[in-house]
């Protein structure tokens, strides 16, 4: 009888793999070129959350509105009504 652990590595995995390389080129290449075309285009006249997030970590090493702002956007973001739906 095969485990759980055996039955993901030896089926599972290799089935879903190219699933997984997808998922990451769909969703990761974009936003990474929406960001740098932003910052390529406009320079840094345009703030966006992206570039706003990034200069309180790097720039000005203000970790706590970096985080603040990272946080925020994450909770806020889909929950508009301030209810969770489980």
């Amino acid at each position: 009888m095969l485990t759980f652990k055996t039955t993901f590595l030896k089926i599972i995995l290799p089935l879903s793999i190219n699933g997984v390389k997808t998922g990451i080129q769909v969703t990761f290449i974009p936003a990474l070129s929406l960001f740098m075309i932003t910052r390529l285009v406009a320079g840094n006249k345009i703030i966006n959350l992206g570039t706003a997030i990034e200069e309180h970590f790097l720039v000005t090493q203000n970790w706590g509105i970096g985080s603040t702002i990272a946080v925020f956007f994450n909770s806020s973001n889909g929950n508009h009504n301030g209810s969770y739906k489980y």
